[in-house]
């Protein structure tokens, strides 16, 4: 794969994780659409407080590798 292969792939991916659209709407994306819809989903993580993103995107019980649970 080309660098640009692997960088298109890396956009589409954080754009699907982000906003769960299809394939086929993030590549009909031009590309500087797609470059504004990610930096403004940078900027939108870049805001959020750490309670937010636990809260918003962490499953219930989520415990970072290297953590232990106390019973």
């Amino acid at each position: 794969m080309t660098y640009a292969a692997d960088r298109l792939w890396e956009e589409v991916a954080y754009v699907a994780y982000y906003l769960h659209w299809p394939l086929g709407d993030i590549l009909d994306l031009e590309h500087p659409m797609r470059n504004r819809v990610i930096t403004e989903i940078g900027r939108i993580h870049e805001r959020m407080t750490p309670a937010q993103y636990e809260t918003e995107y962490e499953p219930a019980g989520y415990e970072p590798a290297g953590y232990e649970y106390e019973y």
